[in-house]
C-alpha cells in the first residue's frame, strides 16, 4: 500500500491535533514507536490494519486519515445520488453520512479487522443516539 505523498504530514498533524505523542500512539495501536517515526517520516507505509487502528486511535475516519480535504470533498461531490451496486461479493460496502446529505462509501475487504471496525463504529453511533 503506497501512501507516501501527504500521508506522513497528515498523520503528524492529526496526531498533534489529538495531543498524542508518538509513544502514546504506538502504545495505543500496538506497534513500536519506530514504526510511527517511519510512517511520519515517509520511509515506510503502515499496513491496512494499522491504518484502521491509527484512524480509530486519533478519532478520525480512514478517509480523513488518507485523503486531504479537497479529495474528500471531490469524493462526496462525485458520488452519484443513487449509487449503483458496484461491489463484488468478496467486498463489504461501508457508508456513512455527515448528516448534511454528504455520504462517503468505501468498499472494504471482509477481514476480521474490517468487521471489528464496523462493529465499533456502530456501537459508537448507538451510544451517541441514546
Amino acid at each position: 500500500m503506497k501512501m507516501r505523498g501527504e500521508f506522513p504530514t497528515r498523520l503528524r498533524s492529526l496526531r498533534g491535533s489529538a495531543m498524542m505523542s508518538q509513544d502514546e500512539l504506538a502504545m495505543k495501536i500496538g506497534v513500536s514507536v519506530d514504526s510511527i517515526r517511519r510512517w511520519e517520516s515517509g520511509t515506510r507505509d503502515p499496513r491496512l490494519a494499522n491504518v484502521y487502528a491509527i484512524a480509530e486511535a486519533l478519532g478520525v475516519s480512514v478517509v480523513e486519515l488518507l485523503c486531504d480535504e479537497e479529495e474528500r470533498v471531490a469524493e462526496v461531490r462525485s458520488a452519484p445520488k443513487t449509487p449503483e451496486p458496484t461491489h463484488r461479493p468478496d467486498q463489504l460496502v461501508y457508508e456513512w453520512s455527515d448528516g448534511a446529505g454528504r455520504t462517503v462509501r468505501l468498499l472494504l475487504p471482509p477481514t476480521p479487522e474490517t468487521y471489528a471496525m464496523i462493529e465499533r463504529k456502530l456501537a459508537a453511533l448507538t451510544v451517541e443516539k441514546e
